[in-house]
């Protein structure tokens, strides 16, 4: 198993089938989260997936 460092840079699987359960323990610095979710987004961007919402309506 792997952690989500090692799962988003590649290094290890995450689930490899639907019956795999992942647990997620939310320890950590801020800035690991800001990152991932930019390698997500970058990647949802390269490959034109996903949907776009509005976080704030300001």
């Amino acid at each position: 198993w792997g952690d989500i460092c090692e799962i988003v840079a590649g290094l290890k699987n995450g689930r490899t089938s639907p019956e795999e359960i992942t647990v997620f323990a939310s320890t950590g610095l801020a800035i690991q989260d800001a990152a991932a979710a930019n390698i997500a987004y970058q990647k949802a961007l390269r490959e034109e997936i996903g949907e776009q919402v509005e976080m704030l309506n300001i």
